[in-house]
């Protein structure tokens, strides 16, 4: 586990020529686009995870600041401090879980996608 401060946060989402370190040695991490998704994914899950174990309303009250702020987050343009307020305390009891969405490797133009696969629309349509 890693504690990064705001630029290496900002640095770590926005990678698309991402590096680890391993066994002493820097090692390129191949999947561009996709391994951004993922670790911007892992990201706010563990933001949103924290903010969710967080019982102290000033830690609350920090983060509807810094969201009403302009601190990255962009909701709508009526966000006041006290609607970002509200979205931390509903926060405080969310824990994220991950779930896949079925999909199938194909090419088109050169680029490499991904499609639905069939079984895709069950997932779907939980967030519908």
């Amino acid at each position: 586990m890693n504690r990064l401060d705001g630029a290496q946060a900002l640095a770590y989402v926005r990678s698309r020529y991402y590096q680890e370190l391993h066994d002493g040695k820097w090692v390129y991490v191949g999947n561009a686009d996709l391994g951004r998704v993922e670790r911007q994914r892992t990201f706010l899950s563990a933001l949103m995870g924290k903010i969710g174990d967080t019982k102290n309303p000033f830690t609350l009250l920090a983060v509807g600041s810094a969201v009403a702020d302009g601190g990255g987050f962009k909701f709508d343009d009526q966000l006041t401090y006290f609607k970002a307020l509200g979205v931390a305390w509903q926060f405080r009891s969310f824990h994220p879980e991950s779930e896949t969405v079925p999909t199938t490797p194909a090419t088109r133009g050169g680029a490499a996608v991904l499609d639905l696969a069939p079984n895709a629309s069950g997932v779907l349509a939980r967030y519908r």
